[in-house]
């Protein structure tokens, strides 16, 4: 009999990465208070900014990065700082050196399921972070 074959998103499910792009935002929002915006409004540019990019450069760190650094420039105009630039390169340079955050279970239960079925992962995010979970 023919083994069936599993479709896994693993972005959050077999692993925490969300979390690190979500703190960065709000620290980004953060850095974008003193400009006058408020956090919704910059958290909505943000978004837009994101939504075009990932079209052009698909998911993942650095377009993230991009993103980040794009909404800054435009909200940010003629007072935009090279060093906040710096700071928000450093910061996803951060995550992108950070080894997704394997949830509990995960090895385990993909083991098993590994010796009943084809396992296929899927991920939006960078090919690194897949290629550090090793299974049997």
């Amino acid at each position: 009999m023919p083994r069936e074959t599993i479709l896994i998103d693993a972005d959050d499910t077999l692993w925490e990465n969300n979390v690190f792009f979500e703190k960065t935002i709000e620290e980004f929002l953060t850095l974008m208070e003193p400009f006058g915006y408020p956090r919704e409004y910059a958290r909505h540019i943000l978004n837009e900014t994101e939504r075009r990019n990932i079209r052009q450069h698909g998911y993942g760190v650095r377009s993230f990065g991009r993103s980040l650094e794009d909404t800054y420039m435009k909200l940010a105009g003629h007072l935009a700082e090279r060093a906040t630039v710096e700071a928000i390169h450093f910061r996803v340079g951060e995550i992108e050196r950070t080894p997704p955050s394997i949830l509990d279970g995960v090895v385990e239960t993909l083991d098993y399921l590994a010796g009943r079925h084809r396992l296929i992962l899927f991920t939006k995010g960078e090919a690194a972070a897949s290629a550090s979970l090793r299974l049997k």
